[in-house]
């Protein structure tokens, strides 16, 4: 079973970067969270009304980090490791 452990960023900029970081590092880190009055389906059956304070925003600074059953723990330490490293730069 293959889960993800969820962090916020700044904003899109930095989780891109991160992305890109992670990823020349052969880390995988994805995020694919799409707000439920912008999906498609969604869209479909209701209508959002009101204003969006906080949910797309915070929907664009979401990433997902690799967590899973057997996630050794070196595998732990090194992905900490390159978070660290990317926000020392």
């Amino acid at each position: 079973m293959i889960d993800h452990f969820c962090t916020k960023l700044k904003d899109d900029r930095m989780r891109q970067d991160l992305i890109y970081h992670l990823a020349s590092l052969e880390i995988q880190s994805v995020f694919h969270y799409i707000p439920l009055h912008e999906s498609i389906k969604c869209s479909k059956y209701f209508e959002f009304s009101g204003e969006d304070k906080y949910t797309t925003k915070n929907s664009e600074r979401l990433l997902r980090l690799p967590l899973y059953y057997d996630l050794e723990i070196e595998d732990v330490n090194h992905i900490c490791f390159e978070i660290k490293e990317f926000f020392n730069d």
